[in-house]
């Protein structure tokens, strides 16, 4: 296993105690938390990466169409948390709250169907729809919230919101089997996605996350978050 450094180190003054050090980490875990969320509902930065995205997307298929695929049956493959759908709010409101995420609270989240979109998802798709493209949304949220994620998906008004082009977790969290399904009747022209596991199965694995305290000659305390693959 590889360990690296993750996001950043903090140095603090004193001799900490043990309960010390996990307020310590704890109050660093909100400030890490917080971070992102602020980032992705705030930043112009992000908007702006988000539309590139999507236009480059748009470029990409303008090109597919013209090398006239023919009678093939073309498809879009998408995941949804974070790549079609923001679920930011949900962890804002969690963060406001003092709680952690677990599979109720995310139940509570998806049975609400009120995820907005993220920007230039729902343009994206629904051009790639006037264009003939078929999409289908293969995410791990669990077969249980079909329904309510059908409910959003229609709100937002997205192509094919139907229980047929929807992809759920049942048994395994690996998209691939799920992917291979799609791609056995349409030629997929494109994949989307927020990680790497929505692409290739190789990429498939699981990071850890450390939250670390060193003493340091002058007594004062390294603080450390590290990631283990």
């Amino acid at each position: 296993m590889k360990r690296i450094f993750l996001f950043f180190v903090v140095i603090v003054s004193g001799k900490l105690l043990p309960a010390q050090d996990s307020t310590i980490c704890r109050q660093q875990e909100i400030i890490i938390k917080e971070l992102p969320v602020l980032w992705q509902q705030k930043a112009a930065e992000y908007r702006a990466l988000c539309y590139q995205a999507f236009n480059i997307a748009d470029l990409r298929l303008k090109e597919v169409l013209k090398n006239k695929p023919g009678k093939q049956r073309l498809a879009i493959i998408t995941d949804l948390d974070e790549t079609i759908l923001d679920n930011s709010y949900s962890e804002a409101q969690l963060i406001l709250n003092g709680k952690e995420h677990t599979a109720q609270t995310w139940k509570d989240w998806t049975n609400r169907s009120v995820a907005t979109a993220v920007p230039g998802a729902i343009e994206f798709l629904q051009k790639a729809k006037q264009k003939g493209i078929t999409i289908f949304y293969i995410s791990n949220r669990d077969t249980g919230t079909v329904a309510s994620t059908l409910i959003n998906l229609k709100k937002l008004k997205l192509p094919d919101a139907d229980v047929a082009h929807m992809l759920f977790l049942s048994n395994t969290s690996s998209k691939e089997t799920r992917r291979q399904i799609v791609m056995n009747k349409y030629k997929v022209v494109m994949l989307l996605g927020d990680n790497l596991n929505d692409f290739m199965q190789v990429f498939e694995g699981k990071n850890r996350l450390y939250c670390q305290m060193q003493p340091m000659a002058n007594g004062k305390m390294l603080f450390m978050i590290t990631t283990e693959n």
